[in-house]
């Protein structure tokens, strides 16, 4: 069995099982006993988080890495009540189908081998969902499109992405929730990709912030929308370069988010 190590994102005592992850980073005020504060390991996306939000606290997940050896061949994201589960379980969310309801008590009962990839596997990520319209059209539906193509634009200038991927990207369909930054990935690659990704956000940001932070408090996240976005892609070529003819089924999970009892997904009363 391949040995994995789970980190979790998180702003106060995660809802997710302590024994379900190995080390917290902690955003905001949280200050966790099993892991380290965001400002230790980058004091800039420790004062980006207002804008980051969780984004923040995945991109020094590769600082973690390094200074806690040794290096497990898998490497787990989770955030504060999201996780992702081998099965479906729970109850889809009435206000956000992607993700699956579970209650505290549900994801307590949840098995070691649930939490991991298949035997033979290297991820467990989300279940692609599908756009009419493609991904770059969804995005410009649901949040400012200027910042995409900003963002592509920075991808191309520092060589994260060739012209050609940027066309690529905007025709695609598929979109894998959570991205690189909510599922189970080969350590190497997840190191790689997410260090290409806090990069760009970076200087994203050094340009950007202005107009970003004059956003209301759903847009303000753009960094981690972008992220998401161009983190899916990153995925889906790994995943097509390595399985040519179709994306195996045994990769797929079920993207669950934990939630008290008598709480919808966004907080409402049930």
């Amino acid at each position: 069995m391949i040995s994995q190590r789970i980190f979790c994102v998180s702003h106060e005592t995660p809802l997710v099982p302590e024994h379900q992850y190995d080390y917290v980073i902690g955003v905001g005020d949280y200050r966790p006993k099993k892991g380290s504060h965001i400002s230790t390991l980058d004091p800039f996306w420790d004062r980006m988080r207002p804008v980051a939000y969780g984004a923040a606290g995945n991109y020094v997940i590769p600082r973690a890495i390094e200074i806690e050896k040794p290096k497990a061949p898998l490497t787990g994201v989770f955030s504060h009540r999201k996780i992702v589960v081998r099965t479906t379980v729970g109850r889809e969310a009435v206000n956000n189908p992607v993700y699956r309801e579970i209650s505290i008590e549900e994801a307590l009962e949840l098995t070691d081998d649930e939490l991991r990839p298949r035997v033979g596997c290297e991820f467990l990520i989300g279940k692609p969902t599908f756009f009419e319209q493609s991904v770059f059209g969804h995005y410009a539906e649901c949040h400012y499109a200027v910042d995409l193509v900003d963002y592509l634009s920075i991808a191309v200038q520092m060589n994260v992405m060739k012209p050609a991927d940027v066309e690529k990207f905007s025709r695609d369909t598929v979109f894998i929730p959570g991205g690189c930054e909510l599922g189970i990935y080969p350590t190497d690659w997840f190191c790689e990709t997410l260090q290409k990704l806090e990069l760009l956000g970076r200087v994203f940001l050094d340009k950007y912030a202005d107009r970003v932070q004059a956003y209301d408090p759903y847009q303000v996240r753009a960094i981690g929308f972008l992220a998401e976005r161009l983190g899916s892609y990153l995925l889906l070529k790994e995943l097509r370069n390595r399985f040519p003819s179709r994306l195996p089924a045994e990769l797929i999970g079920c993207l669950c988010v934990i939630v008290p009892a008598g709480v919808n997904y966004d907080g409402a009363r049930a």
